[in-house]
């Protein structure tokens, strides 16, 4: 069929996600209707964790459509490793001021809150043995984001602040924004008409409330698998909206092979739509496309197996022997590698922050991608 039309996109987000209605409805109910209500700070934030590929961002970028469309002003901003979320924040706020008309380019004046703006990278005002250096503390971080607010206000516009993958936010920086974060939605006297979004991996919870106490405060919502009806919704209205059927077998072996992954889902069928040769999708179109979705998926293992060291790959393979995708004791683990069970707490951490495995309760750990166990088996057995 012709890939111009092919309406799934498994390496690209989506603002309409299906089946996460209820997790858009609370980060309204919890960040948008308090701004909105009261042009004041929302009180905490929400943060949204899960594995990668469960579809976070697509949440995140189908609520900043919706307030946007609502008349306010959206910030997104997307953490990378090693790289200053602070020293970017700056100029991510003003591009996206100067978009939604907010202020013009030459009234971005920093200037008047002790910053100086130096070939596009502002720094904050103070000096180190002579040379002007960079000094992103809590009131420079707070100070920017009223600023921001207050303009957006003047506008009678709120401001919501999306940050993507904060997971990667360094350590000492997330302290200082979370930080910030907290003075800013504690004030009832002079707050802004301010909001806070994020997403990040699991690990983020432990990484928010180790970093300062507004991550106590916050609201972390998971992100999990969809439902059986969740999928089938995903794969059929796109195709039926462009005159496409599927047959009963195509679709119900595609939502057994997806398993509620929101990637997987839009993988499979992308591949399915790619094999059909009409406008009726059959079971041997799915089968066939199942060839070059293995192959897909096999690269996505491939490259996660390979980022891991050799003692990480210990861990996995007695994980994956011992609870193929299912959740695995800690203890289990450990004695399966020969190690006492706390002599395997760093290697865990390790995995989780790589996003191959997940914590779950009572001790117990998963991988994070279904099928990885079965991948780890016949490569290494």
């Amino acid at each position: 069929m012709d890939f111009a039309g092919n309406p799934y996109t498994p390496r690209a987000t989506t603002d309409n996600p299906v089946g996460r209605d209820s997790v858009i409805r609370k980060i309204e109910q919890a960040v948008i209707a308090p701004v909105l209500a009261t042009h004041k700070a929302a009180p905490g934030g929400v943060i949204l964790y899960g594995v990668r590929g469960i579809g976070k961002t697509s949440i995140l970028r189908s609520v900043q459509v919706r307030a946007t469309n609502m008349g306010l002003v959206t910030v997104w901003a997307a953490a990378a490793k090693r790289a200053s979320l602070l020293s970017a924040l700056p100029d991510v706020i003003k591009a996206s001021l100067i978009t939604n008309e907010v202020i013009k380019p030459q009234e971005w004046s920093l200037e008047e809150l002790g910053f100086d703006l130096n070939l596009g990278i502002v720094r904050a005002n103070s000096k180190v043995k002579g040379k002007q250096t960079a000094k992103w503390d809590v009131p420079n971080v707070e100070l920017l984001l009223r600023h921001a607010a207050k303009l957006c206000l003047k506008k009678k516009k709120g401001l919501i602040l999306f940050i993507d993958e904060i997971h990667a936010v360094k350590q000492e920086e997330l302290a200082v924004l979370l930080n910030a974060l907290q003075n800013i939605t504690d004030d009832r006297v002079h707050s802004p008409a301010f909001g806070f979004l994020a997403a990040g991996l699991p690990s983020v919870q432990g990484i928010a409330t180790m970093a300062a106490t507004f991550g106590e405060r916050t609201l972390f919502e998971e992100v999990s698998k969809l439902s059986d009806r969740s999928v089938r919704t995903a794969i059929v209205e796109p195709a039926r909206e462009r005159g496409v059927t599927y047959s009963s077998e195509a679709l119900e072996l595609l939502v057994k092979k997806s398993n509620g992954y929101p990637f997987f889902v839009q993988l499979f069928a992308y591949n399915a739509w790619s094999h059909a040769k009409g406008n009726d999708i059959t079971l041997r179109n799915v089968e066939d496309s199942l060839i070059d979705s293995n192959s897909d998926i096999s690269n996505l293992f491939n490259a996660r197996f390979a980022a891991a060291t050799p003692t990480e790959r210990a861990f996995i393979i007695a994980l994956a022997r011992l609870g193929r995708d299912g959740a695995v004791r800690r203890a289990d683990i450990a004695k399966a590698m020969g190690k006492p069970s706390d002599g395997i707490s760093m290697l865990r951490r390790q995995l989780i922050s790589k996003a191959i495995i997940t914590e779950e309760e009572y001790g117990s750990v998963k991988f994070t991608l279904p099928g990885f166990a079965d991948y780890v088996l016949r490569e290494t057995e």
